[in-house]
């Protein structure tokens, strides 16, 4: 079963002093809209946010490298089941969330250039 995680969020970027390395904060907040191919499950959508902490190291004026780790929260109720299928044959869901909140979390690195 294929599950698509669609997050739409909005947030901003505090960027510290430093001649060159700055450091910076991320944060965002919106929504995960949550759904599968299957016809017989339903999708929906919850509230989530992230925070990152990242580092950009400039040596020049228009090259440098960043670096970033950031975590993705998104609320669920206390006992969630996602991508269900009822019938006369059987009764399954895909995914069963026990707790608060799903988490995510990633780190990458990548070039800037600037123009």
């Amino acid at each position: 079963m294929d599950i698509d995680l669609h997050v739409l969020q909005l947030g901003g970027t505090y960027q510290f002093d430093g001649e060159v390395a700055r450091p910076y904060l991320a944060f965002t907040l919106g929504g995960t809209h949550v759904r599968t191919s299957s016809a017989e499950s339903r999708s929906d959508t919850f509230f989530s946010g992230s925070i990152g902490l990242g580092m950009k190291f400039l040596p020049t004026s228009r090259v440098g490298i960043r670096v970033e780790a950031r975590a993705y929260g998104t609320l669920v109720s206390s006992s969630t089941d996602l991508f269900c299928s009822t019938g006369p044959d059987a009764n399954i869901c895909a995914i069963r969330l026990e707790g608060k909140m799903l988490s995510q979390f990633e780190t990458f690195a990548g070039v800037t250039v600037r123009f």
